[in-house]
């Protein structure tokens, strides 16, 4: 089970920034709507050699722990 020891939400970007705990996981996680329907995304950050790049890579979050603690997240945000 994640618990998360960290969380900040940015507001300009709207990303959140969780860190997960056991073994201090970051994740940068932000809201989409699809048809009406949240999707939660996972940014992965670039490779290496790809220091130019300030933007994550953006892809559907699989983790169910971080789905369900994002859409609580950004549902209270919108109350």
């Amino acid at each position: 089970m994640l618990t998360v020891s960290e969380h900040v939400y940015d507001g300009a970007t709207g990303i959140d920034h969780y860190v997960f705990e056991p073994g201090a996981m970051k994740a940068q996680v932000k809201v989409t709507e699809t048809n009406g329907e949240p999707q939660v995304l996972l940014g992965v950050e670039g490779m290496a050699v790809q220091q130019s790049v300030s933007e994550p890579t953006w892809t559907v979050c699989m983790n169910k722990e971080i789905v369900e603690r994002a859409l609580a997240d950004y549902r209270e945000r919108r109350m």
